[in-house]
């Protein structure tokens, strides 16, 4: 008969390979299912958005006495009829977000997951949170963040979040975007970030192993001239970033706005931020009276409206 600490040794041993078993298939029937991995958000308008579970309802009441503000609620739908549920909070100093994830269950409800974000100067961002989804990817090297699954506390979770702040050399700075703008501009950066990182990371591992082989182009190329002609084609391409980044494809000028009352949908999306949902919803809105009406509009925040506004009037004619 084999002693008892065999028995649990083996157990561990077995529940390890089954649980690494099943994160390994569940990751590999999300990549290929049509379920998007960062999807995008909008305002959540039907009164769904905390689940009727106490403990959740205690978590709500908590926020309130510690003065965190409700922002928004948000949902994006992952596939038909199911939806992926967001609550934003916001510190009483306005330099710490919170965004509760409600993740619907299989056999109904749903699970929190929290994330604390503070923003600093330079693009830089403090991220602590609990998400535990079998799903692990690339990150904005600004981006400071540090996961702890096994954490369930939310006010564990805030106490570890604010001491990395103190701890850090991060000067915050209040949030500039609204939170469905702030959390859609997220998505896209980690989806952009993702799916070019996961491509080209297994361009350089093709690239690699011909180098070391001396194959293709390989076998006569001079490396430090590889080198050279890669810095030069990298600060060619953030050249071209900023010029994108800087709106100078746009045919718009700030000598010859166009009127928000007349433009057409093509016209508005020549503006900064501003695709076919976007546009439809500024000419849903008109008339406009003064240009700062934009901001009523869903997902136009300070930051969208400050990008847009020298190139925009109001008023009659075109």
């Amino acid at each position: 008969m084999r002693p008892d600490w065999v028995h649990f040794i083996t157990g561990i041993t077995l529940w390890f390979v089954l649980e690494t078993g099943y994160y390994w298939i569940a990751i590999k029937a999300l990549s290929r299912s049509d379920m998007p991995l960062f999807p995008s958000f909008k305002l959540n308008n039907d009164g769904d958005e905390w689940p009727a579970d106490p403990l959740l309802i205690e978590v709500r009441q908590w926020l309130r006495n510690v003065e965190f503000n409700r922002l928004s609620a948000l949902k994006a739908e992952l596939f038909e009829e199911t939806f992926l549920r967001a609550s934003i909070y916001e510190s009483s100093d306005k330099l710490t977000r919170l965004q509760i994830l409600f993740i619907p269950k299989r056999k109904g409800g749903a699970t929190a997951c929290y994330t604390l974000s503070t923003n600093g100067e330079n693009g830089r961002r403090l991220v602590t949170d609990n998400l535990f989804l079998p799903f692990g990817g690339y990150y904005p090297e600004a981006w400071d963040i540090v996961r702890k699954p096994l954490i369930g506390s939310l006010k564990r979770l805030l106490k570890l979040h604010r001491l990395r702040v103190i701890k850090s050399n991060l000067k915050p700075i209040p949030f500039e975007d609204t939170p469905l703008e702030e959390l859609n501009d997220q998505q896209r950066i980690l989806e952009r970030f993702n799916l070019a990182s996961e491509y080209e990371q297994y361009l350089k591992d093709l690239e690699l192993g011909a180098a070391v082989l001396k194959k293709g182009a390989w076998a006569k190329s001079n490396p430090a001239r590889v080198v050279e002609l890669r810095a030069r084609e990298r600060a060619e391409a953030k050249a071209l970033d900023d010029v994108v980044e800087g709106g100078l494809f746009s045919s718009l000028t700030e000598e010859d706005p166009i009127n928000l009352n007349t433009a057409t949908l093509e016209e508005l999306k020549q503006l900064r931020g501003v695709g076919d949902v976007m546009a439809k919803r500024i000419i849903s809105a008109r008339p406009f009276d003064k240009i700062e009406k934009l901001k009523a509009v869903e997902g136009i925040g300070d930051k969208t409206f400050d990008k847009m506004r020298p190139f925009v009037k109001v008023g009659k004619g075109k």
